[in-house]
């Protein structure tokens, strides 16, 4: 719970940070790749070389240039639909994360009371893992955020009776 009330307690940094990496995994994935429609551009014009290619190798099904042709061009078109595909993937894990991001936000907003109690609703929305580290550290990883906190532990010697 202290590491939980020390990641709510710096909310306004983590809200920042999270929007900050879910805006830099947008634009990675908007400037690393071709934009759905020029996608569907080049297919629809792969589709129509293909015909007219077709047409001639109705005519003339002997010539081997033809059908290297043909067969390049349908590989290619195989290709666009592979990365259409990819495209279509990357939207919706973007989605996603945008999602839970928004979600995170609104709760971070919320909250503003410290945790004084273990709730398990709460503790399986924000923790990802918990790695105990040695005897006395515990590593709290936030669930859709680069952060992890280390606890250590304070352990209290009872009497012996």
């Amino acid at each position: 719970m202290s590491a939980l009330n020390r990641f709510a307690g710096n909310q306004a940094e983590i809200i920042e940070s999270a929007l900050e990496l879910a805006d830099i995994a947008k634009k990675h994935g908007e400037a690393g790749g071709v934009s759905l429609l020029d996608l569907k551009r080049r297919l629809e014009i792969l589709t129509e070389e293909q015909t007219a290619l077709l047409e001639q190798v109705l005519k003339d099904m002997n010539n081997p240039d033809l059908n290297a042709q043909l067969k390049t061009l349908a590989s290619e078109k195989q290709d666009i639909l592979k990365q259409m595909e990819a495209v279509r993937e990357q939207a919706v894990r973007q989605a996603n994360q945008e999602s839970r991001m928004m979600e995170l936000r609104e709760w971070l907003a919320k909250e503003t009371a410290e945790f004084t109690e273990y709730d398990d609703t709460i503790t399986r929305r924000l923790v990802e893992r918990v790695t105990v580290a040695d005897a006395e550290t515990l590593r709290v990883k936030i669930r859709d955020v680069d952060m992890e906190l280390e606890q250590k532990m304070h352990w209290e010697e009872k009497p012996d009776r």
